[in-house]
C-alpha cells in the first residue's frame, strides 16, 4: 500500500485521516494550533515515536481501526495536554507501563476492542482527573491490586467482555467517585466481601453473564447509593442472610436466568426501596410469605418460568400471593404489576 496522503484539516484545529487505503503515516510537522487529531478506518498498522510530538495544544486524539500492534512508549511526550485519548478497534495486546503517565490532564480514556492480554500494575499512574475509562471487549484476565491506585475521581469504567475470573479485594479501593461500573460478560465465579467497600457514589453495577454462584455476605457493602444491580444470567442458588441490606437506595434488581431455589426475607434484611425485581426464569419454589413486609416500595415483580406452580402455590393461590401485594403495598391510583405463569397480572390499587 502508498504512504497516506497528506493530512487535511477540517478546519484551523483539527486534522482528520478516514477510510484512507494506505499503509504507513507520514510523520507530522509541528503544528501547535492543532487541537484534534482522528485517524479512523485506516490501516496505518504502526506509529512513530514521534508521531505526535510537539503537538502543545493537542486535546483530542482518536486512532480507531488502524491495525495497530503496539504503540512506542514515549509516543505521547510532546503533547500532554490531551484529555479525550481513544484508541479503539485495534490489534494491541500489551502497552508500555509508562505510555500515559505525562497525560496528567486526560479526561477520557478508550482502549475498547483491542486484543490487550496484560496491564501493568501502575498503568494508569498520575490520571487524577480521569473521568472514564473503558477497557471492555479486551482479553484481559488478571487485574492487579494496584491497577486503579490514584483515579479519584473516576465515574465510569467499563471492563465487560473480558476474561477476568477473579478480581483483588482492594481492587477498587478510594474509586469514591465511581457511578457506574461494569463487569459483565466475563468469567468471575464469586463476588467476595468488602470487594466494593469504598464505592460510595456507585449508581449501576452490571455483573451479569459471569459464572458467579456466591455472592459473599457483606460482598455490597458500603453501596449506599446503588440504584441498580444486574446478576442475570449467572448460577446463583443461593442468597445469603442480609446479602442485600446494605443497598439502602435501591431501585431495580434483575436476578433472572439464575439458580435461585428460595426467596427469603432474612436475603434483604430491613426495609428496602426496591421498585422492580426480575427473579424470572430461576427454580423458585418457595417466597418468604412476609417478604413484602421488607419490599415495601415494590412496584413490578416477574416470576415468570420458575417453579411455583409445582411447589406450593398453584393457581388458585396466587390470589393470596396478590392480596399480600395489594394489601402491602397500595396507595391510592397505584398500578402493582406482577408476572407470574407468564402471565402480566396489574392491580390497581384503590
Amino acid at each position: 500500500m502508498p504512504d497516506c496522503p497528506s493530512w487535511q484539516p477540517g478546519n484551523r484545529y483539527t486534522l482528520k485521516l478516514e477510510q484512507q487505503e494506505c499503509a504507513v503515516l507520514r510523520p507530522l510537522n509541528p503544528l501547535d494550533h492543532l487541537k484534534s487529531v482522528k485517524v479512523i478506518d485506516t490501516p496505518i498498522r504502526s506509529i512513530t515515536p514521534s508521531q505526535f510530538a510537539h503537538f502543545k495544544h493537542l486535546r483530542w486524539l482518536h486512532i480507531n481501526n488502524t491495525m495497530i500492534q503496539e504503540i512506542p512508549e514515549m509516543v505521547f511526550e510532546g503533547s500532554v495536554g490531551i484529555t479525550d485519548l481513544c484508541i479503539e478497534g485495534n490489534q494491541l495486546k500489551y502497552l508500555p507501563a509508562k505510555l500515559l503517565h505525562n497525560l496528567t490532564v486526560l479526561y477520557y480514556l478508550s482502549f475498547r476492542k483491542n486484543q490487550l492480554k496484560y496491564l501493568a500494575p501502575y498503568q494508569f499512574k498520575g490520571l487524577h482527573g480521569l473521568r472514564q475509562l473503558n477497557l471492555g471487549y479486551n482479553d484481559l484476565s488478571v487485574i492487579h491490586t494496584e491497577q486503579f491506585i490514584g483515579l479519584v475521581k473516576l465515574k465510569y469504567l467499563n471492563l465487560e467482555y473480558n476474561l477476568i475470573s477473579t478480581l483483588p479485594v482492594d481492587i477498587f479501593r478510594c474509586l469514591y467517585a465511581l457511578e457506574e461500573l461494569s463487569l459483565q460478560y466475563n468469567l468471575i465465579y464469586n463476588v467476595i466481601s468488602h470487594m466494593f467497600h469504598d464505592l460510595q457514589s456507585l449508581i449501576i453495577l452490571r455483573l451479569n453473564n459471569n459464572n458467579i454462584t456466591q455472592i459473599e455476605q457483606f460482598a455490597l457493602n458500603g453501596l449506599t447509593q446503588l440504584e441498580n444491580l444486574d446478576l442475570h444470567s449467572n448460577r446463583i442458588s443461593l442468597l445469603l442472610n442480609g446479602v442485600m441490606h446494605f443497598l439502602r437506595n435501591i431501585k431495580k434488581a434483575n436476578m433472572s436466568y439464575n439458580l435461585l431455589t428460595n426467596i427469603s426475607k432474612l436475603s434483604f434484611g430491613d426495609t428496602l426501596p426496591l421498585q422492580v425485581l426480575d427473579l424470572r426464569n430461576n427454580c423458585v419454589s418457595s417466597i418468604d410469605a412476609d417478604i413484602f413486609d421488607t419490599l415495601v416500595k415494590l412496584t413490578f415483580l416477574n416470576l415468570g418460568n420458575n417453579l411455583l406452580a409445582t411447589f406450593g402455590i398453584r393457581y388458585h393461590e396466587t390470589e393470596h400471593l396478590i392480596g399480600v401485594l395489594h394489601h402491602v403495598h397500595c396507595d391510592t391510583g397505584k398500578v402493582i404489576f406482577i408476572i407470574l405463569f407468564n402471565l402480566l397480572l396489574p392491580i390497581i390499587c384503590g
